[in-house]
């Protein structure tokens, strides 16, 4: 478990909060404005090329309301980067919207999966899927097809704009191999009051728990896992990030994201967050992965 709104608390003004800040040094943390809760994140890699540069925390601090970001030099890069991130952060209020109130609270939270970007073997390939008359709230992305390619790395994954999510990857080394990338956004209605127990409250983060259900700090080169909602809870974010065999450890250098993503067919509530990670060269030091999942009850206006 993590930060959670107050008790009875119904969720309302949503915004993607992204301060002009940027990390040279590749960690990247800051809260939300006061009064709201964070839900996931966003991040941008910032670079000419970008080489060896990769994506290996997406997350959100334990019992704060801050960010995690992090990017890292999987392979010595001599061009000058940085990156830049996003806070999916929404309010709460003790007051229960009505069906005249209710345009501003968050509603009816559904994924929406992208395309897959053209596939083969380019070196750089993007994707990005709409919420159309939705507004994004979050999402995610998926390397494919089948298991994590090898030499491959996010390097963005961001809200685009008031109703889109977009991702880009890279080819950290030239491969053969054929990929692709989707990706996947959480989308609701936070503009129009409409009836129905569709409207968020009471937000609880669930995560993968050190150490009983983070996966085992070995080294292994692939490692996944999920963390589900509990009964009539409904996904509205969620979060991953590497880390180190124990905590406060620095995770190798080696290990990046490969995905990070609410689970579910297209246009359904999702009721889980998925994450996988790989080596993307053989590393002997051990490593974990951690998921996050913020969840909420549906109730109807009042």
């Amino acid at each position: 478990m993590g930060l959670t709104a107050p008790a009875g608390a119904y969720l309302r003004d949503f915004q993607v909060y992204a301060p002009t800040i940027r990390s040279h040094t590749g960690s990247l943390s800051f809260a939300c404005p006061s009064g709201k809760l964070l839900m996931g994140t966003g991040a941008d890699i910032n670079a000419i090329a970008a080489g060896g540069l990769a994506l290996n925390r997406l997350g959100m601090l334990p019992n704060t309301n801050r960010t995690d970001i992090h990017a890292l030099e999987t392979d010595p890069f001599s061009g000058v980067w940085s990156v830049s991130g996003q806070g999916f952060c929404v309010g709460y209020t003790d007051f229960p919207p009505t069906r005249t109130t209710g345009g501003p609270y968050l509603k009816d939270p559904v994924v929406v999966p992208g395309g897959m970007s053209t596939g083969g073997s380019l070196s750089r390939q993007s994707s990005t899927t709409s919420c159309g008359g939705r507004r994004v709230i979050g999402g995610g992305f998926f390397l494919g097809p089948g298991a994590p390619p090898p030499h491959v790395a996010v390097e963005r994954a961001e809200a685009v704009g008031t109703n889109s999510f977009g991702v880009t990857a890279h080819e950290i080394q030239p491969t053969s191999g054929k990929w692709t990338v989707q990706a996947i956004a959480l989308c609701a209605n936070y503009t129009d009051p409409v009836p129905g127990p569709i409207y968020a409250a009471s937000a609880l983060i669930y995560t993968t728990t050190f150490p009983a259900t983070t996966t085992p700090a070995n080294s292994l080169g692939y490692k996944g896992n999920s963390v589900s909602c509990p009964n009539n809870f409904f996904l509205i974010g969620g979060s991953a990030r590497v880390l180190g065999a124990t905590p406060g450890a620095v995770p190798p250098s080696q290990v990046v994201l490969t995905t990070s993503r609410p689970q579910g067919a297209p246009g359904s509530r999702s009721t889980m967050w998925t994450a996988i990670a790989v080596e993307e060269d053989p590393t002997t030091a051990a490593w974990r992965l951690e998921s996050k999942a913020v969840c909420v009850p549906l109730v109807s206006p009042s």
